[in-house]
């Protein structure tokens, strides 16, 4: 017999999961019970309804992905190992697979999931132009060369979430031309 409630964390971990796979059609509540071995009344307990679970989900895998490398960053000395240490990790966390070409999907017909991608975004931008600024760049130089560095990751991203290696020469090469446009 299925379990009457799961806990929060659980649903919104198996819906980044399908999410990042399937986009908005990986986020049926009934086979996620399934999944989750529990009444689809569960879901509606914690969420009420799927655009809030969706809302939620970006919260929850922006602050799970993001708290953790700042929190492993602040462990470093120097601007250039915190620097460092935040493009390696970036390159090689390929466990998001299509979540971020789903997001920007879904935000073209979505103006709550626009808005949140923005503000992410944003949030984002302002993390990696930090960084750059504590290497000597002024905030202006810092905000384009992020923006830059940005870009230049969600295209390599793109190309390279399904390479099964996260030594793969790819990372390498990608790091070290980075490391050549900041200068560092």
């Amino acid at each position: 017999m299925p379990a009457t409630k799961v806990e929060k964390h659980k649903w919104l971990k198996l819906g980044i999961k399908r999410f990042s796979i399937s986009g908005i059609q990986g986020i049926n509540v009934e086979q996620m019970a399934k999944i989750l071995n529990c009444n689809k009344s569960s879901f509606y307990w914690h969420f009420k309804s799927k655009k809030k679970f969706l809302n939620e989900i970006i919260h929850y895998w922006f602050e799970n992905s993001v708290n953790p490398i700042t929190k492993e960053l602040n462990k470093e000395n120097s601007a250039n190992e915190r620097f460092e240490k935040f493009i390696t990790f970036s390159f090689k966390d390929k466990s998001r697979k299509d979540l971020m070409y789903h997001l920007r999907k879904l935000s073209q017909t979505d103006t709550k999931i626009n808005e949140i991608l923005n503000s992410l975004t944003y949030k984002r931008l302002t993390f990696i132009s930090l960084l750059i600024q504590d290497l000597g760049y002024n905030e202006k130089e810092a905000k384009v060369k992020s923006e830059i560095l940005l870009n230049f990751y969600i295209g390599w991203y793109e190309t390279n979430k399904y390479e099964t290696s996260n030594s793969h020469k790819g990372i390498k090469h990608a790091i070290e031309l980075i490391k050549n446009f900041i200068n560092f």
